[in-house]
C-alpha cells in the first residue's frame, strides 16, 4: 500500500493524520503561515507540500530539541537541597 508521503500534495486531514494533530490544528498552521499551503480552487480544499509537511516537522523538531538543551543548561548548576546533589 502506497504511503500519502508517496504523492506530492497531502490534504490537511492527511497531513493532521501524519502529524497526529486536528485538522482544525492544521487549518491554524496554514493561517499563521507556520505551513505553507495551496488551495485548490477559489474555495476548494488546501493542499499541503509533502516537502513543506517535512521541513515544517524537522524545523519543529530542531526549535524543541534546542529548547530542551537549554531549559536543561538551566538547571544545570543548581543544587538539589534535598540531598545536596548538582541537578
Amino acid at each position: 500500500m502506497p504511503s500519502p508521503l508517496d504523492s506530492p500534495f497531502v490534504s490537511a486531514a492527511t497531513a493532521a493524520e501524519i502529524l497526529a494533530v486536528s485538522v482544525s490544528h492544521i487549518y491554524a498552521l496554514i493561517r499563521s503561515g507556520e505551513i505553507p499551503a495551496l488551495r485548490v480552487g477559489r474555495r476548494g480544499p488546501w493542499r499541503i507540500s509533502t516537502g513543506a509537511l517535512a521541513a515544517f516537522v524537522s524545523e519543529s523538531y530542531e526549535t524543541e530539541f534546542t529548547a530542551a538543551q537549554w531549559r536543561e543548561a538551566q538547571w544545570a548548576g543548581v543544587i538539589d537541597i534535598a540531598d545536596g546533589r548538582r541537578l
